[in-house]
This record gives structure tokens, C-alpha cells and sequence, in this order.
């Protein structure tokens, strides 16, 4: 058996004749490391402007060094933040997003800027032939919810205890793409849900957002328990009502 684990740009994939699929272009997302920021540096933030379909992420690195992370919805007028031009839009972007104006004011950027699609690819049943796809070879959930590293540790974790218990491999690897399709579906449907929820723009998606979080605040076991339950979490019809507050 052959197990392909070489990224969302798999070769592998390519080579053995997969079918890639994807969603169409939403998310977006920007990186950068920046230093000398006064955030407070024993907890990660996370702002999120429904609004403006924006949300900023600060990770605290020490020695007042952070990760930053800043993302929207992508729509007309908006292109990719890239390089040291557009480090000014990043902080402003940031701060829309919800993030402390105060936190950016003696900031530099270290390293580069770089933007990243957050597109869903994935493969249909994952294994043919001998060869097995995990992690972002088979799937690539959007990284906005940082279910990439646990969605390929549970592919090893499955694959290597079917290949242990199950004598015929071909079986085995038939019976983990079955699987790996299972787990990816619920997590491709619920991190859908959630960029309905704090991203989409426009009026429809303003009044159902409204909608959910009045019935969130009074019930938060409402919205989907990503670092929880992952895939486990229930993502069929009855859970989308429950979460977008149609279930009356």
C-alpha cells in the first residue's frame, strides 16, 4: 500500500489518478509575524466583525512576538494582502476585525506577508488501486477553524488500526476512505454553517445571523463544538435548524 500524505498539493493524488474537488473561492486569509505588540501575551485573541464579514487572530509567540492572522470575506474591490506594501491594510484590517487599535501602535512586521485561499478541496473516497490519501492530500478542511492538524492525525489513527485488524488491505483501505469521507463531510458541513453564521454578506444572511445568535445567547450547546466534537458533533437537517433557528 502506498499512502499519500503530501499536502494540500498533492503529487500523489495527481500520479494515482484522483479527482480533486473544492468549493468556490469565500475566505481568505492573511499571515504575518509581527513584534514589539503590547497584547496580552498569555492567551490567543480572536475578533470576528460579522458585519464587515472580517476577523483577526493574534497567537502570542513571547518577547512581545505574535503570530497575526487577519481574514474576510472575499468580494468585489478586495484583493489578496501580500509583501511589505500592504502591511498597513493588514493592521487596519485587523482592527477592524475588532482588534485594539493600541495593540498595533509600535508593531513591525518580521517576515513576509502572504495571503492564502481558505477554499475546501477534497477527494471523494480517498483510496483506490493500493493508494491511500490522509490529510490535506485527501481533504483540506478551511483553515479558519484549525481542524487540518486533527482531521490528519484521526486519518492515521484509522487507517493504522484497520490496516492492524483487517487482513485484506484493499478491504481496509476501502473501509478508511468510507470513513475519512464520513468524518470530512460532517466537518465540511459544519464549518459551512459557520461561515454562513460570521461571514456571508448581504441582507439574507444579516437577518438569519440576527436570527441565530438571539437563540445562541439563550442556548450556546446551539453552535457546533468544532474543538469538542469535530465531526462527532450532529450536523444533519435537525442540527441546522437548531443552530439557524428554524426549528419552529
Amino acid at each position: 500500500m502506498v499512502i499519500g500524505a503530501d499536502g494540500r498539493a498533492s503529487l500523489c493524488r495527481k500520479w494515482a489518478g484522483f479527482t480533486v474537488q473544492h468549493d468556490p473561492e469565500r475566505l481568505v486569509v492573511s499571515g504575518v509575524l509581527l513584534v514589539g505588540s503590547n497584547a496580552p501575551d498569555n492567551i490567543v485573541e480572536y475578533f470576528i466583525n460579522p458585519v464587515k464579514s472580517e476577523y483577526c487572530v493574534l497567537i502570542p509567540l513571547g518577547k512581545t512576538r505574535f503570530r497575526c492572522y487577519t481574514g474576510f470575506y472575499q468580494q468585489d474591490g478586495r484583493h489578496r494582502l501580500s509583501g511589505q506594501k500592504d502591511i498597513g491594510e493588514f493592521i487596519s484590517t485587523s482592527i477592524s476585525a475588532g482588534a485594539p487599535n493600541e495593540w498595533f501602535e509600535s508593531t513591525t512586521a518580521s517576515g513576509p506577508l502572504a495571503s492564502f485561499d481558505c477554499t475546501d478541496t477534497w477527494i471523494s473516497h480517498p483510496y483506490h488501486a493500493g493508494v491511500a490519501l490522509i490529510g490535506d492530500a485527501a481533504s483540506s478542511s478551511d483553515p479558519t477553524y484549525g481542524c487540518g492538524i486533527s482531521l490528519a492525525l484521526r486519518d492515521v489513527r484509522i487507517l493504522r488500526d484497520l490496516l492492524l485488524t483487517e487482513k485484506d488491505w484493499d478491504v481496509a483501505g476501502h473501509q478508511y476512505a468510507s470513513e475519512h469521507d464520513r468524518s470530512f463531510d460532517s466537518i465540511h458541513r459544519l464549518t459551512n454553517w459557520l461561515t454562513m453564521l460570521y461571514y456571508e454578506p448581504g441582507m439574507s444572511a444579516a437577518t438569519r445571523r440576527e436570527r441565530a445568535f438571539a437563540r445562541i445567547s439563550e442556548d450556546p450547546r446551539r453552535l457546533p463544538d468544532l474543538p469538542g466534537l469535530g465531526p462527532e458533533f450532529p450536523s444533519d437537517e435537525i442540527a441546522y435548524r437548531n443552530l439557524f433557528g428554524d426549528e419552529d
